[in-house]
Parts: structure tokens; C-alpha cells; sequence
């Protein structure tokens, strides 16, 4: 009976320790509920994709991504590792602060925004990134929308604590 109840107990740690990982949490951004759809390794960062309520990446108009870094990339590396990422999304310093990033970039005949800035997640410093494609009589940003969009962005890592 008691190797029973060992195997149960160490069934549930490797499931919510290895399976259940701390980015498929779903959390709520700019009033929806983001949901986690994918998921991308490409060598030393592993790309996951949110939309509202689970929507398909390519059918919603804003989705969020959030880099997993692996420990060898340092934040102060971002700039040359993170580079074809941040470049894709036209990513601009925001305010000369080198990590919070505001911009807009077009694909597929698309005008997209996007907005990145840093998260700290189980102990380690990654990257989350808004894409959204916006209404048409607001294709300008000011200054002010930008802030208030980046400070959400950061309030996003209290929902993977």
C-alpha cells in the first residue's frame, strides 16, 4: 500500500513538474483571457503562442508570444541573440530603455503592432511580445498608449508566480 501511495505522489510531481509547465497557464491581457496554442523550440528559445480564448494563431487579430530563454542567454545578450525576432516585429527601443520595445511591422499584406518587454518566470529573465493588428483609424500610437500598454505587458508575470 505504501508503493502505491509513493507512485501516486510521484506521479502528480512529474506531472505538474514536467508536463503541466509553467507556460501553459492561461492569464488575462488588455481585458481577455490568452490562452496557450503553441509551442516552438528553435535551439535556445522556445517560442509559445497566446490568443484570446485559444483562437488559432492565424485566424486571431492579436496573439501574444513569450520567448523562453534558455539560461545561457543573458539579458544583456538579447540584443545580437534576440536579434531576427526583434527586427521581424520591428521592434524599437521604447524610450532609449534597451529592453522595453514598441513597434510595427507588415506581412502578408497585414499592418501589424507589436510591444515586447522583459518577464521573469520560474527564476530566469524571457521576453513577452503583443501582436495585434490594429482598427484602422488607429494606426498611430501615442506616447501615452504605449506606456500604458507596456505596463500591462509587465503585469502579465504576476499570473505565472
Amino acid at each position: 500500500m505504501k508503493k502505491l501511495i509513493f507512485l501516486a505522489c510521484l506521479g502528480a510531481i512529474v506531472y505538474f513538474g514536467f508536463v503541466q509547465s509553467s507556460f501553459k497557464r492561461d492569464f488575462h491581457f488588455n481585458g481577455e483571457v490568452y490562452s496557450h496554442v503553441k509551442k516552438v523550440s528553435l535551439g535556445n528559445v522556445v517560442n509559445h503562442f497566446y490568443t484570446p480564448n485559444g483562437d488559432d494563431v492565424n485566424d486571431a487579430v492579436s496573439a501574444i508570444q513569450i520567448l523562453e530563454l534558455n539560461e545561457n542567454i543573458q539579458k544583456n545578450q538579447w540584443g545580437s541573440e534576440l536579434k531576427p525576432i526583434i527586427d521581424g516585429y520591428g521592434l524599437k527601443s521604447f524610450k532609449g530603455n534597451g529592453s522595453d520595445f514598441s513597434g510595427n511591422f507588415e506581412r502578408g499584406g497585414l499592418f501589424f503592432k507589436s510591444y515586447a518587454v522583459p518577464i521573469h518566470i520560474d527564476g530566469q529573465d524571457h521576453m513577452i511580445i503583443y501582436l495585434f493588428i490594429p482598427e484602422k483609424n488607429e494606426e498611430t500610437d501615442s506616447s501615452k498608449r504605449k506606456i500604458d500598454t507596456i505596463k500591462q505587458l509587465k503585469l502579465v508575470e504576476s499570473s505565472f508566480i
